[in-house]
């Protein structure tokens, strides 16, 4: 594939996770959408100077899917202090093993002696 053609899969991709994520929120799509076509026109990223073409499409790829999998967008209810969170089929949840289940840790310790240590008044 070539670098053009990666470079517009990515930004498509880019475009997709934000209107599934922010969908429905005009400001954080408008500043999302703007962030993302100035740093596709840029030769060089502001962010990331020191990265190749290869690697900011690389990293835009990794953007849009940390942004499809992982980040809910909480919309403010009629309430003052109430926020509902909007999930939707792609993000992930349940990933994390309960506590229950995790293995307790062990410390292994050498024998104790009677000969002394680090505060003996030997």
């Amino acid at each position: 594939m070539s670098t053009r053609e990666g470079a517009l899969k990515a930004y498509r991709a880019a475009l997709r996770a934000m209107n599934l994520t922010f969908r429905g929120d005009r400001e954080v799509m408008t500043a999302a959408k703007t962030k993302l076509k100035n740093e596709m026109k840029a030769a060089k990223s502001k962010d990331h100077p020191e990265m190749d073409v290869e690697e900011r499409i690389n990293l835009l790829n990794q953007v849009a899917t940390y942004l499809t999998k992982n980040i809910v967008q909480g919309v403010k209810e009629k309430d003052d202090n109430t926020y509902m969170l909007r999930f939707h089929e792609k993000t992930e949840t349940n990933k994390n093993i309960p506590l229950t289940k995790r293995r307790k840790a062990t410390l292994h310790a050498g024998p104790v002696t009677k000969q002394g240590g680090c505060c003996s008044s030997k």
